[in-house]
């Protein structure tokens, strides 16, 4: 093969890998907006206001035994 050919191929095989890289990230960012739209529209948990201010229970002492 003469160098202009090879030159050819070679630019050919790097614009092949620019397009085959830019259709996978943008399969993937449509994947990652669909996948936020399902997470959007999952139902949230029942929220209780006093797990905000939810305090530890007092340490462990041996006196309260009976």
């Amino acid at each position: 093969m003469t160098p202009f050919v090879e030159f050819v191929l070679f630019l050919i095989t790097i614009v092949g890998i620019i397009v085959i890289s830019r259709v996978l990230f943008n399969f993937w960012n449509c994947y990652s907006v669909w996948r936020e739209d399902q997470i959007d529209q999952m139902p949230l948990a029942p929220h209780h206001p006093e797990d905000e201010f939810y305090e530890s229970p007092p340490p462990y002492s041996e006196h309260e035994e009976s």
